[in-house]
């Protein structure tokens, strides 16, 4: 599942080598000094220090990247390659009436009431079963159908399970998270941020968080494993 994030990455290393060009330039103007106890010159990082104090992230909850900006303009989503290059782009789906029909993506709006949509099953077992992985490659093509029998009992699917696999295949746009769309455009957005584990929430969190702490990292991994069991 994708996160909303992306090129921030870019942006900020981007201004930083214009930082750390700047720097060389300036060096290179300025006499030689032969002390064997000059100073180095300063790092990537270091200068990116200087002039960001804060880098704020923010992420949506249970939902994935392309459900919010898989259409936004200029970013990596559902139709930036041809539907048969896309993993999972058409998904099979069962009918009430016991026959199988083909999902795609599909936009859902404020006359859906798409800003107030239930949660699709992303615990780590769904997950798996969605990802459809074979030959440790997967298919991402049972996202629909997994969350479908989720609400189905025997082999004709509810009304219900129905409708659940519909909306694990929908996708809003501006028309209904128009502020997200807004800071996306107004700042950056991460359109190949991909999440570490496959499971639930509170491990996401944790590791985004713990960022590049290395305790919070491992705490992170053995709390993955204990959800996995």
């Amino acid at each position: 599942m994708q996160s909303f994030f992306r090129t921030c990455s870019i942006a900020i290393l981007a201004t930083a080598e214009a930082f750390a060009s700047n720097s060389l330039a300036a060096q290179q103007i300025k006499p030689q000094q032969h002390s064997p106890h000059a100073a180095a010159a300063p790092t990537l990082e270091q200068l990116v220090q200087k002039k960001i104090r804060y880098v704020f992230v923010l992420y949506q909850e249970n939902r994935s990247f392309d459900s919010y900006f898989g259409t936004f303009p200029g970013a990596e989503g559902l139709f930036s390659r041809q539907p048969n290059q896309t993993p999972g782009f058409y998904q099979p789906l069962l009918n009430t009436d016991g026959s199988t029909g083909t999902m795609h993506p599909f936009r859902i709006g404020p006359e859906q009431f798409a800003a107030d949509t239930d949660d699709i099953d992303h615990s780590h077992p769904a997950i798996v079963a969605k990802e459809d992985i074979e030959n440790a490659t997967p298919r991402m093509d049972r996202f629909a159908l997994t969350e479908e029998h989720k609400y189905s009992h025997g082999l004709i699917p509810s009304h219900k399970g129905r409708q659940y696999g519909e909306l694990a295949m929908a996708y809003e746009d501006c028309d209904t998270i128009p502020i997200l769309w807004r800071y996306a455009d107004r700042f950056v957005l991460f359109d190949h941020v991909f999440s570490l584990m496959t499971g639930p929430s509170t491990p996401g969190n944790l590791s985004i968080i713990g960022a590049k702490k290395h305790p919070c990292h491992q705490a992170c991994q053995k709390l993955t494993a204990l959800h996995r069991q």
